[in-house]
């Protein structure tokens, strides 16, 4: 049995068989979409993914209230207040929209990315810009201030 795990509530599954990841399932503008295996297939609403899917969803999460704002994803710095704060399970990326609304995700942390043949340090790209482009991170203090500058030059 396939069983959905809550990462963020009411928005994020990771979808297990015994222990092994075998997808996820997020919320989406109108519905929801099911990853498997590097297809997607998307619903209008939960019940009828579950029906059709055949997934038990597991609905324990641990809830932490707190008043203060965010400014780090999963342990990597930010600019600014975070909303929708995710861990993209395949870009192994810690991505957060700046506007509780926004579709414009940017990845926290500071990024070495190869742009026009010149390594540039970037903190809190944009999601787009690192699709686009070859890069190395995310790391959690500024590259240039360590060891990694030997091999940007």
């Amino acid at each position: 049995m396939i069983k959905a795990k809550p990462i963020v509530k009411n928005k994020f599954w990771i979808l297990r068989d015994g222990n092994r990841k075998v997808g996820e399932v997020n919320a989406i503008q109108g519905g929801f979409s099911l990853t498997v295996n590097n297809k997607e297939a998307r619903f209008k609403t939960l019940t009828t993914l579950k029906n059709r899917a055949g997934i038990e969803f597991d609905d324990s999460i641990k809830v932490v209230t707190t008043k203060k704002k965010l400014t780090d994803v999963h342990g990597y710095a930010t600019s600014g207040t975070v909303f929708n704060a995710v861990w993209d399970v395949r870009l192994k990326l810690p991505l957060y929209t700046k506007k509780e609304k926004s579709k414009s995700y940017f990845a926290a942390g500071w990024y070495k990315i190869k742009l026009k043949n010149r390594w540039k340090t970037v903190f809190c790209p944009k999601l787009i810009i690192l699709e686009r482009n070859e890069y190395l991170g995310p790391f959690k203090h500024d590259p240039t201030e360590n060891q990694f500058n030997q091999f940007f030059k």
